[in-house]
C-alpha cells in the first residue's frame, strides 16, 4: 500500500501538471476557436499605444511583472524540483495576466523581465530549470 501512497508535494505537482494537460487538450477541442497553425502571431505579444495588444488583451507593464515574480520566487524555489516549480509559475503566471485580462507571451515576458528585473527573473528561471519564458 505505501508503494501509492504520494507525498504531499508530489501530489500537488502532479495536479498541476493534470490540470494543465487537460485545460491544453480542452482548447485543442474547442470547435469554436477555429483552425490554427501551431503558433501564435508575433502580434498578439505587440502592445500598441493605449496599452492593448494587438489581440485585444490589455498589456501587462514590466513593475507589476516583476513585483509579481519578486513576490512567488521564494515559493517556486522552494518547491524542491525544476518540474514542480515550472508547473507553479505557469500556473501562476496564466493566473496573474488572467486577472490583468491579458494573455502571457514568453518573448514579452522575457523582454520586460530582462529590462526591469534580470537578477529575479534568472532566480525564478533557474527555479523552473528553463533558460527563457518562452519554454513554457
Amino acid at each position: 500500500m505505501s508503494a501509492f501512497r504520494l507525498a504531499p508535494r508530489r501530489t500537488v505537482v502532479l495536479l498541476a501538471v493534470a490540470g494543465l494537460a487537460a485545460a491544453s487538450i480542452t482548447a485543442c477541442d474547442d470547435p469554436a476557436a477555429g483552425p490554427t497553425s501551431g503558433a501564435a502571431p508575433a502580434a498578439q505579444a505587440t502592445a500598441d499605444a493605449g496599452g492593448k495588444t494587438a489581440a485585444g488583451g490589455k498589456a501587462v507593464s514590466a513593475e507589476a511583472l516583476c513585483g509579481y515574480l519578486k513576490e512567488n520566487v521564494a515559493t517556486w524555489k522552494a518547491v524542491g524540483s525544476e518540474v514542480g516549480a515550472m508547473a507553479q509559475m505557469t500556473v501562476g503566471l496564466a493566473d496573474f495576466y488572467d486577472r490583468k485580462g491579458a494573455v502571457p507571451q514568453g518573448a514579452e515576458v522575457d523582454e520586460k523581465s530582462k529590462a526591469e528585473c534580470p537578477d529575479v527573473r534568472d532566480e525564478v528561471l533557474k527555479a523552473a530549470g528553463i533558460q527563457s519564458f518562452t519554454s513554457l
